[in-house]
């Protein structure tokens, strides 16, 4: 069963309801029992950390755990796809990231915009990493 596959990899694990269990989050090394896990009717598996924002891809490839855990079992995954548009944004992140360089953000909105962009490069590598 997908469940017990990522809850048996986790730490500090306690169930805290039907089907819902907490745990320390393994993405940003957490301590506390700040990652809610359940599962769902269907059989797949949730996860969002209230700390780091991780969801269930980034807790299972922290973990290096099959991502195809937390699916529905009849599910029919399929890796997702960079998109055009994605493909934009990614030459857009990379400039402002290096503007962020060479002039350091100065106000929340650019200190968040430089933020989004790391999220986002971040996000396209790992579709790049596992579509390898």
């Amino acid at each position: 069963m997908s469940i017990d596959v990522v809850l048996n990899a986790l730490d500090n694990v306690r169930k805290v309801g039907a089907d819902k269990w907490r745990a320390a989050c393994p993405v940003h090394n957490g301590k506390d029992r700040n990652l809610l896990v359940s599962e769902r009717g269907d059989g797949s598996v949730g996860a969002h950390c209230f700390v780091c924002g991780a969801t269930g891809p980034d807790v299972v490839q922290s973990l290096g755990v099959n991502i195809k855990e937390i699916f529905a079992p009849d599910s029919d995954y399929k890796a997702p796809m960079i998109s055009k548009k994605m493909l934009n944004e990614e030459q857009q992140d990379r400039l402002v990231l290096a503007m962020a360089e060479k002039m350091p953000p100065q106000t929340l909105a650019d200190r968040r915009r430089v933020q989004l962009a790391q999220s986002r490069l971040e996000g396209i590598q790992m579709i790049r990493e596992r579509s390898q």
